[in-house]
């Protein structure tokens, strides 16, 4: 017998495949979890009904998610910016007409350059800048003109160490990440762009990015950052 489990909510759908004589499979669906749990959880009691209603539950989950990718697609197309990731507090940043200073937060198109290394690490997300991944939204650290030093402790803009910024020697996956101690100043049409998670992939391990093609963003509706 072959089985296989179904999760939904906290208690399991395990399919039962029988072999028979005829080299065929017949598929029952078994529900394992006790009746009165299916009630207080679905409100069913019968398996065709309870069938029923997870389909009920699966499309409108479907219907949701379509609904949610309509409204970052939107949300992008009108100049808005929806973070997933952890790199900074998640949600929605807009873009603004104010300038890209230390401190504010910029988003953009990387280089190609580093767009391929953040494809080869997995660590890119689909989207409409070159190389079809989604633009870049971080902490502006360090603008033209700023002295930026690099060590094992994290970066220092102009004396200052930045927070959280301790460089990794391996990412979540194991995967070995690269680095360069020293001491240099931003240039003009350059910052330098780093995240509020330890784990962010930024300017830490490839330094600054040009200036050009990055747009101040605003936080319009975004979570509270656990790092802060």
């Amino acid at each position: 017998m072959l089985r296989a489990y179904l999760a939904f909510h906290s208690y399991s759908v395990p399919l039962a495949l029988h072999h028979d004589q005829r080299d065929r499979f017949e598929a029952r669906l078994i529900l394992s979890t006790p009746r009165r749990d299916l009630n207080w959880r679905t409100g069913c009691s019968l398996t065709m009904a309870c069938a029923r209603r997870l389909r009920e539950v699966l499309l409108v989950s479907a219907t949701l998610a379509a609904l949610m990718l309509a409204a970052i697609l939107a949300a992008a197309a009108a100049g808005g910016r929806v973070v997933v990731t952890d790199s900074i507090p998640r949600g929605l940043y807009w873009q603004s007409n104010r300038n890209i200073d230390r401190g504010s937060i910029a988003g953009g198109c990387l280089p190609l350059a580093i767009v391929q290394t953040l494809i080869a690490k997995r660590y890119a997300l689909s989207g409409d800048c070159p190389g079809r991944v989604l633009p870049y939204v971080k902490f502006v650290a360090a603008i033209p003109g700023d002295v930026v030093s690099e060590s094992s402790s994290g970066i220092s803009v102009n004396g200052e160490l930045w927070p959280r910024s301790r460089p990794l020697r391996q990412d979540s996956r194991g995967e070995s990440l690269s680095w360069k101690s020293g001491t240099y100043v931003i240039r003009r049409g350059q910052v330098l762009l780093l995240g509020s998670n330890p784990r962010s992939y930024d300017g830490r391990y490839f330094g600054p990015v040009p200036l050009a093609g990055m747009t101040s963003m605003r936080p319009v509706f975004v979570e509270r950052s656990s790092f802060e």
